[in-house]
């Protein structure tokens, strides 16, 4: 299994990569404030899952 594929599904992870289908994890910036205020945070947890992708 690869790194993306373990994260990806991730117990707290898998609800966010499962929310929007097109999100491509490799080019997103979790350190631009305006793109991860601008994704789909509809019932997650924002704080937790940034702080998991940014480890």
């Amino acid at each position: 299994m690869s790194d993306l594929t373990a994260i990806k599904n991730n117990e707290i992870l898998k609800p966010f990569f499962d929310s929007p289908p097109d999100f491509d994890l490799k080019t997103s910036n979790f350190f631009d404030k305006n793109a991860v205020v601008a994704l789909n945070w509809e019932g997650l947890e924002p704080e937790q899952i940034s702080d998991r992708l940014v480890e």
